[in-house]
């Protein structure tokens, strides 16, 4: 009969862990090192380092560019860096609108257009891409983070992007209502055999991708709520150690059957209970 004790079985689960661990890491290593080299990225300090991928990444479109033209500038190199900060985060990169001045459907709360300053045709607006900014940075201070560039953040940045081109949809919405703030209009909703129109009351569309966007920011928020409730959660199951073994041998678990779905082999670890 086993007399491990409680502090022993814990200490084994935890180097059971990091053993597996070890191994899956070693595998994605792998993994990642020949996406590397299919895209002539140079070999990594570690997976994840988002910081030299985007150095490689903008290597290659410079290498791409030149192939048929002479070396790029200074400038056009800035833009392809750009392009791609922009888009790190997802979609809402590229959501932002190309200004187009007087024709912009939106000119009407257009701050620079309001105080009469030159507006920046043909490029993103500034703007918006200072709305979404300013959305994305007040959620930083409340859900802890102090540096977003931090790879450990990586899941709440992107759920705080997203959030943000939710934000920038629904203000586009309301800029629609404000310039025409009918809810209800009466339209051609068909036709009778004789070829006469038939008119309806129909609501405005716009309403609706309003509250699809609102739904949307509503379960973002629910999702950035829940991991902060299941960090806390996780804080005070560490601190009973039998919690904590359980967690351990879980996770253990967890990680070798991922490595079995990889097809890769395993060393089969020893999590039984003492």
């Amino acid at each position: 009969m086993s007399t491990e004790s409680g502090s022993d079985f814990q200490k084994r689960m935890e180097e059971d862990v990091s053993s597996v661990e070890q191994q899956l890491e070693e595998s994605s290593t792998k993994s990642l090192r020949s996406t590397e080299k299919s895209l002539h990225i140079p070999s990594l300090t570690k997976p994840g380092d988002l910081k030299n991928i985007k150095k490689a990444v903008l290597n290659s479109l410079v290498s791409v560019a030149e192939t048929n033209q002479s070396l790029l500038t200074a400038d056009q190199v800035q833009h392809l860096s750009h392009y791609l900060d922009s888009n790190t985060r997802g979609y809402v990169g590229s959501l932002g609108m190309i200004c187009q001045g007087e024709s912009c459907p939106f000119i009407s709360s257009c701050p620079l257009n309001n105080i009469g300053s030159k507006l920046p045709l043909e490029q993103k607006c500034p703007v918006e891409n200072s709305m979404v900014t300013l959305w994305l940075n007040k959620h930083l201070r409340a859900l802890g983070i102090d540096d977003p560039n931090d790879p450990i953040h990586s899941f709440d940045m992107d759920m705080l992007y997203e959030l943000a081109g939710q934000e920038l949809i629904r203000w586009r919405c309301s800029v629609h209502l404000s310039d025409d703030p009918r809810l209800v209009s009466n339209q051609q909703v068909g036709a009778t055999q004789q070829g006469e129109p038939i008119f309806a009351d129909v609501i405005n569309p716009v309403l609706d991708v309003m509250e699809k966007a609102g739904k949307n920011i509503s379960k973002i928020r629910q999702a950035l709520v829940a991991t902060r409730e299941a960090q806390i959660k996780a804080g005070q199951l560490a601190s009973d150690p039998t919690e904590r073994a359980a967690e351990l041998k879980k996770k253990a678990t967890e990680l070798i059957e991922a490595r079995r779905k990889a097809n890769e082999q395993i060393i089969d670890v020893d999590i039984k209970d003492a």
